[in-house]
């Protein structure tokens, strides 16, 4: 089986925390690095659930809403708690 390579690029000082944490792991650095990639991000399952449950809403309102301006206004105070949900990106 072939394997993949990925170069990165770290600075100095990047390097070697990278190569401390690898160490405290007990781990190469190349484990390390695959490992934490592959490693699910904290927060991001409830952010997920959260955004999905607003394109619920979404699709609810859009259905509901009979009248126009009503529908815009709905929209963005859909489009505000999204932009909340997503930590004001």
């Amino acid at each position: 089986m072939k394997e993949s390579k990925i170069t990165v690029r770290p600075t100095p000082e990047e390097y070697e925390a990278i190569r401390k944490r690898a160490e405290a792991a007990n781990m190469s650095v190349n484990r390390y690095l695959i490992e934490s990639a592959l490693r699910p991000v904290p927060g991001n399952d409830r952010k997920l659930s959260l955004l999905m449950g607003q394109l619920c809403r979404l699709e609810n309102t859009v259905q509901e809403t009979g009248n126009l301006d009503a529908l815009q206004q709905k929209v963005r105070d859909w489009r505000r708690a999204t932009i909340a949900i997503m930590g004001g990106c």
